[in-house]
C-alpha cells in the first residue's frame, strides 16, 4: 500500500510545475527517453521544466546528454531524496519511462499525490494507470507519444486537473 498520509495532493496547481521522473539512474530506467523527450516538449512548451530525482551509475552520462540536447538549464538532477512527496506535490507529471518493471511503486506514489502519469507499457503499469482517464500508457521507447500526451496535458489545465482528481 501507498502512505496516504505522505503522499497526497497538494489542492491543485493551476501554474506548470515540473515534469518528474524518481528512480535509480540505470538502463533499465531509460532515462535516455526522458531526456530526448523532454527536448522534444521543450522546443514546444517553453515554460517546461523537469527533474530526475535518484541517482546511479549512468549519472554522468546523462547530464552530457542533456547538455548535447540544450535543455542543462532545464533539467535538475537532484541525486538521491529523502523528501519524495514534497517532489510530486510540486509536480505537473510524472514519467515512468522505463524499459522494464514489475509492478513500480512510484506510480502510485505519484497518483496518491494527485500527479498525472505517462508511463511506457511495461510490467505492471497497465494495471495501475487507466489510460487516458488519469495518465497515459504509451509503447516503450516511443518519444512522440511522451511527447503528445505531455503537450496535451501541459497546455490544458482544466484536463491537468480532471487527471489530477481521477489520480
Amino acid at each position: 500500500g501507498i502512505d496516504v498520509e505522505r503522499f497526497h495532493p497538494d489542492g491543485g496547481r493551476a501554474e506548470i510545475g515540473p515534469i518528474v521522473t524518481i528512480g535509480r539512474l540505470v538502463d533499465q530506467k531509460n532515462h535516455d527517453l526522458f531526456l530526448r523527450a523532454a527536448a522534444a516538449v521543450s522546443r514546444e512548451v517553453s515554460e517546461a521544466r523537469f527533474m530526475i530525482v535518484g541517482d546511479g551509475p549512468l549519472r554522468a552520462a546523462l547530464e552530457r546528454q542533456a547538455c548535447q540536447l540544450g535543455i542543462q538549464d532545464r533539467v535538475v538532477f537532484t541525486g538521491d531524496r529523502g523528501d519524495i512527496e514534497t517532489i510530486l506535490r510540486t509536480a505537473s507529471l510524472f514519467w515512468l519511462t522505463s524499459r522494464w518493471e514489475g509492478m513500480p511503486n512510484v506510480v502510485l506514489e505519484a497518483m496518491a499525490s494527485g500527479v498525472p502519469v505517462i508511463t511506457t507499457d511495461v510490467g505492471g503499469t497497465r494495471e495501475l494507470v487507466s489510460d487516458g482517464v488519469d495518465g497515459f500508457v504509451v509503447p516503450p521507447n516511443d518519444v512522440a507519444a511522451f511527447v503528445r500526451q505531455a503537450r496535451r496535458l501541459l497546455r490544458d489545465a482544466a484536463v491537468r486537473r480532471d487527471f489530477s482528481v481521477a489520480a
